[in-house]
């Protein structure tokens, strides 16, 4: 079983669980802040980078503005809603895209059940949302990789 690393130093910083931090302008999530839950290196890790993963709980952004620059920097950092979109285009059992940001739905034609079975023989879970709405709500560390290979996943489940 894997465990995660309660401190860690990394370069000239020490960072420990339960540590309040602030993400930096050159971070993907620039303008972050919030609580370090765990700390993951060496095969521990899940992303393909070279630095360590820090996994953190993020505050909520305090005005409409914030939030809506955090939905289009994830929005245009993954390309989600793009993808999904493209769904819609080729497939005529995908109906539309719901959502903001990373936090996406399709509506579908095809039975939930039918469409749930699939996915879960390619190795990819779904959430039903409302009627037949799948659900997508990533975690902030998805990679672009990650996002391509549920696509992939999903346009086969629903042909």
């Amino acid at each position: 079983m894997k465990e995660s690393t309660y401190e860690l130093k990394w370069n000239d910083t020490t960072f420990k669980i339960g540590q309040r931090v602030q993400t930096t302008s050159n971070s993907d999530y620039a303008g972050l802040s919030g609580v370090i839950l765990e700390i993951h290196t060496g095969e521990d890790k899940e992303t393909d980078n070279l630095t360590p993963d820090i996994h953190c709980s993020f505050d909520f952004p305090e005005s409409e503005a914030e939030i809506q620059k955090l939905e289009e920097r994830f929005s245009s950092l993954y390309n989600m809603p793009k993808k999904l979109d493209e769904l819609v285009d080729e497939l005529d059992c995908v109906v539309k895209r719901k959502g903001k940001g990373l936090m996406q739905g399709i509506e579908i034609t095809k039975p939930l059940a039918e469409v749930n079975k699939k996915t879960i023989e390619e190795g990819l879970l779904i959430i039903q949302a409302q009627g037949n709405v799948i659900r997508f709500v990533p975690p902030l560390i998805v990679e672009e990789k990650h996002i391509d290979e549920m696509i992939e996943k999903l346009k086969r489940a629903l042909v």
